[in-house]
């Protein structure tokens, strides 16, 4: 897996991570609902940054074995 994919799916997980954490430790201090809703677009990013890496390699592979240099 290329690093920098691997670098954004760890920080939105670590982002994921801390919201739960936040929510829980400090939850009459923060809207639920928002750190919900905040969890689910990192959520939805995270499986998008896997899709488009994994995309990404079967277009590699894929040029590869037609012989095209990318």
């Amino acid at each position: 897996m290329n690093p920098k994919f691997l670098y954004a799916m760890a920080d939105c997980n670590e982002t994921i991570v801390g919201m739960e954490v936040y929510k829980g430790i400090f939850g009459k201090y923060v809207d639920k609902k928002l750190c919900e809703e905040l969890v689910n677009i990192y959520d939805v990013c995270r499986r998008q940054i896997y899709r488009l890496w994994d995309a990404s390699g079967k277009f590699l592979k894929e040029t590869r074995a037609l012989g095209l240099k990318v």
